[in-house]
């Protein structure tokens, strides 16, 4: 899995705009036009809330995540011209921890993540569950995925956005050393 973009944040409480630096901030849609219109693998947006207001109103922090992925699938769907199959999954909100409520930022990523490589009949579920905390801990990707509330097992659903048939599918992966 590799990330087409994740540099952006939500600005805390919206699922328009996003930051880009000393409080200015832009519409989505403008932030993600940069990326190429000739992507062709599939895609998996991701959406996310920080844990501010997570213990006091969960249901409100997840459909925030919910509308954040909605926004992204959409933008997703007009932008791409080689119409590339889209996921979406909903994270929530990353589980409480103590801290200044200005680094919660890093929890609300814009997150556009592709498919680079796949088994033959692997499960979608537990995949994409699986390559987000091997790409964690490698680095690959700076989205938390074990931090949220709806990464726990009974909660993580990869959903499809757009059907597709034929089109191009990733590669096979590479066999990978045991851990």
């Amino acid at each position: 899995m590799g990330a087409l973009n994740e540099n952006y944040r939500w600005l805390m409480g919206s699922s328009k705009y996003v930051g880009i630096s000393g409080g200015d901030s832009i519409p989505l849609n403008d932030a993600l036009s940069s990326l190429s219109r000739d992507v062709e693998l599939p895609l998996i947006v991701i959406g996310m809330a920080s844990h501010e207001n997570a213990d006091e109103n969960p249901f409100q922090e997840d459909f925030r995540a919910l509308t954040r992925a909605d926004a992204i699938a959409q933008f997703s769907q007009d932008h791409f011209n080689r119409a590339p199959q889209i996921y979406k999954i909903n994270l929530g909100a990353y589980r409480s921890r103590s801290g200044p409520a200005g680094t919660s930022a890093v929890e609300r990523r814009v997150a556009v993540l592709q498919i680079t490589c796949w088994d033959e009949g692997a499960d979608l579920q537990s995949g994409v569950r699986n390559a987000l905390v091997k790409a964690g801990r490698r680095g690959g990707t700076s989205v938390n995925g074990p931090g949220y509330t709806n990464f726990d097992p009974e909660r993580f659903i990869v959903t499809t956005v757009t059907e597709r048939t034929g089109g191009v599918k990733p590669p096979r992966c590479a066999p990978q050393a045991v851990e």
